[in-house]
């Protein structure tokens, strides 16, 4: 498993409202051999502490770690999620029953529902289309030769374009560390 460090914080201006999130471990099968799979395991928390509000969702709750799971299967998928969200209490992040406004549970690639309700699902919200922008930087990758006269069919043009540029790069970086700029 790998863990990403620290919180990270979500402003939302027009509710002038800060989120502090902390995601939970990565676990990737696969690496070696077999079919690669990305999961989440154990805690994400969002924190809104202005609000008095914690969000808690265990990924993979019911997860039986690599021995338990090669004599028996968990009742819910890997990527299945649960939890609550909260009203806190001071400085206690302890989830007391009476403070519990929303269960929470999902399938983090496929649906997220709130006290039994579907709030998302990946079937009918489809992420908005991203549309290319006419002007482009001059680093911007499609403007590379060696990719462009790959586009028109040219490889022998694309290999000495590509060639040519890595040959740049060569010397850019000879150049750098020759005066301690990295």
């Amino acid at each position: 498993d790998a863990s990403q460090k620290g919180n990270h914080i979500v402003y939302l201006p027009k509710k002038n409202q800060t989120v502090s999130l902390t995601f939970p471990n990565v676990h990737i099968d696969g690496i070696i051999m077999g079919t690669r799979v990305f999961n989440w395991t154990g805690k994400l928390i969002a924190e809104d502490e202005d609000n008095g509000l914690r969000c808690e969702l265990v990924f993979n709750p019911d997860g039986k770690g690599f021995l338990g799971g090669l004599l028996s299967k968990a009742p819910t998928p890997a990527d299945h999620f649960r939890g609550s969200i909260y009203r806190t209490e001071g400085e206690s992040t302890e989830i007391k029953e009476e403070n519990i406004l929303s269960k929470v549970s999902g399938i983090w690639t496929q649906y997220l529902e709130i006290d039994g309700t579907n709030y998302w699902e990946i079937w009918t919200h489809l992420p908005c289309d991203l549309v290319p922008s006419e002007s482009h930087l001059p680093s911007d990758a499609r403007l590379r030769e060696d990719l462009q006269e790959f586009a028109r069919g040219d490889e022998n043009s694309a290999q000495t374009a590509k060639e040519r540029l890595e040959n740049i790069q060569r010397n850019d970086r000879k150049l750098r560390a020759k005066h301690g700029k990295s």
